[in-house]
């Protein structure tokens, strides 16, 4: 076989980290993993890009001391150990002009949202287990006992299953949520990428429950490696390329603000931003006094205090839908466990699910009507909200200016008997198209 012919075959690299070290982790260790994808001329398949490590964690780090079945502690069971990223940055290596291309800094939070979203529980179980740890939230079939969600954490089926990962070494692979990413992009169009994971040094914004000590538990990583499905292009794209060089890129790439709710009552959220092609924004919320609190799980998705009324506006106007949503929410002021279920979610559920794609081509999700329903504590939350405003094209809006999500809330605190009000901090995740224009002279510059 030719070496021209080999060239276009599909190969898979395996890539270790640029500031290799014994082991990466929280509190002692190093928690910024580095890797150099090489400026080489192929199309790197983004969406089958894994991060794989082995990952040991410990209830006490001092004596090497693991959680047991019967302990209280426990990881997001939609996230699995995709909670233990904070930060993911990725920038050119080739073009190095201190730009990232993409920053997404609240990252376990985005992937919360899509690991719930578009996985149904069962599809964890079967699928997803495997990768990254997470068994998934809700009842798999019509026969499982109603309350099992409902049960203590030591003894909750689930949380036991998923425990059987933190009892041990454990082999992870974990593909990242990077819209850039998932663009299939030219490495040598681009230079190459530089990508760099920041882990969560704050043990409670990982592991949550009775048994996890701030200061005492901990965990880390190690056999760490990125694998990078490429394929490498033919000698004669080669030369067309070289003779009518591509003076742009098109790629997505994800966008985070951070907000809070201050008070029950009506809420203004503001964002100043600026984008070329705005596609979708994703929204998810929790209580500011959980976060890297490990009596609680930091990755639970609220439903924003007991959402009553929502809409979204562009610079004063109403947009991109011109309704508002009410919802009609009553509670028993005694336990959250008494929602009523004839609430009417049903179009900010669309709404939000129409952020990731279309709704009918959502055939898996966990935004299901039991776990949309609400639990003791809610410590199991998959509520969010969103919209698209390309729709029927994808290729995003211009947006220079205001974008306001007008929010009516109870803000109520879940942990309180007495419902009373608590500020929530809101996640805002915006998606958006991004043209990277390229002079071999002078570098490049995202538009």
């Amino acid at each position: 076989m030719s070496n021209s012919v080999a060239s276009q075959e599909k190969r898979v690299l395996e890539i270790l980290p640029s500031n290799n070290a014994t082991a990466y982790g929280s509190t002692g260790k190093q928690n910024v993993i580095k890797f150099e994808i090489a400026d080489v001329p192929a199309l790197m398949l983004g969406e089958s890009v894994r991060l794989n490590f082995e990952i040991d964690t410990y209830q006490d780090a001092a004596s090497k001391t693991r959680p047991t079945m019967a302990s209280d502690f426990n990881i997001d069971k939609c996230n699995g150990f995709q909670s233990i990223i904070q930060q993911v940055l990725l920038s050119s290596r080739r073009y190095s002009t201190g730009t990232n291309l993409e920053s997404i800094t609240s990252y376990s939070r985005l992937s919360s949202s899509m690991k719930s979203a578009l996985f149904s529980p069962a599809q964890h179980l079967s699928n997803s287990v495997h990768a990254d740890g997470s068994y998934g939230k809700g009842m798999t079939c019509k026969d499982e006992p109603a309350t099992k969600v409902e049960l203590l954490q030591v003894s909750d089926p689930t949380l036991q299953a998923q425990r059987k990962k933190l009892i041990k070494k454990t082999p992870v692979s974990l593909q990242l949520n990077s819209a850039l990413l998932n663009s299939s992009l030219s490495l040598d169009q681009i230079g190459g990428i530089h990508l760099q994971i920041f882990l969560k040094e704050n043990i409670g914004s990982v592991f949550w429950g009775t048994d996890v000590s701030p200061s005492a538990s901990s965990y880390e990583i190690s056999n760490v490696s990125l694998t990078v499905p490429v394929v490498y292009k033919s000698q004669q794209q080669i030369a067309a390329e070289r003779a009518n060089p591509q003076p742009s890129i098109s790629f997505m790439a994800w966008t985070n603000i951070y907000n809070v709710i201050q008070n029950a009552g009506s809420n203004s959220l503001n964002n100043r931003v600026s984008f070329k092609g705005l596609v979708s924004v994703i929204q998810n919320s929790l209580p500011v006094s959980h976060i890297s609190n490990s009596s609680y799980n930091e990755d639970t998705l609220f439903a924003f205090g007991g959402v009553e009324e929502m809409s979204m506006s562009r610079q004063g106007v109403r947009a991109p839908k011109e309704w508002t949503f009410n919802v009609e929410r009553e509670r028993n002021t005694a336990s959250l466990n008494n929602i009523a279920e004839s609430v009417n979610y049903s179009q900010i559920v669309e709404e939000y699910l129409g952020a990731f794609r279309n709704p009918r081509d959502v055939y898996f999700s966990g935004v299901i009507g039991q776990n949309l329903r609400g639990f003791a504590g809610e410590k199991d939350g998959i509520f969010g909200m969103g919209t698209s405003y390309s729709p029927q094209s994808g290729s995003g809006i211009t947006q220079q200016g205001n974008i306001t999500m007008n929010l009516i809330t109870k803000a109520q605190d879940p942990d309180k008997t007495d419902l009373s009000s608590t500020q929530f901090g809101v996640h805002n995740f915006y998606l958006a198209r991004n043209d990277l224009l390229i002079n071999p002279s002078q570098g490049i510059m995202v538009a």
